[in-house]
């Protein structure tokens, strides 16, 4: 079976075994909007914050939208609820602290922060 969806700006088609997403390049900027405040909503999900895919898609759509590294640098106060959300469950959870960092910077992706390394 083959469906296919389309909304303007994008085209999905998917069989059983393959999702095939295409997005027009001006319309990269508006999905990763979406996938921006998702994450970084006023209740961030542990489990959304640290997922890879969600970071590979926001991966795949900075430089489509127009966006560089150098303009993605974040103030730790700005994102101070998903770091608080990472060190509570990890310390809640007996996360070494090598592994806490690494979280941190899963769930601050793709925002350089100061202080997470």
């Amino acid at each position: 079976m083959q469906l296919a969806r389309s909304a303007p700006g994008i085209d999905i088609d998917h069989t059983d075994d393959d999702i095939v997403i295409k997005i027009r390049r001006q319309h990269a900027m508006p999905l990763l909007s979406i996938l921006l405040h998702s994450k970084f909503s006023d209740g961030p999900r542990i489990d959304f914050l640290t997922n890879p895919y969600v970071n590979a898609l926001i991966e795949a759509l900075i430089e489509p939208a127009g966006l560089t590294p150098d303009g993605l640098i974040m103030d730790r106060a700005d994102l101070d609820q998903p770091i608080r959300r990472v060190e509570e469950w990890a310390a809640s959870n007996g996360v070494a602290v090598d592994q806490r960092n690494l979280m941190l910077r899963e769930a601050t992706y793709p925002y350089v922060v100061d202080g997470i390394r």
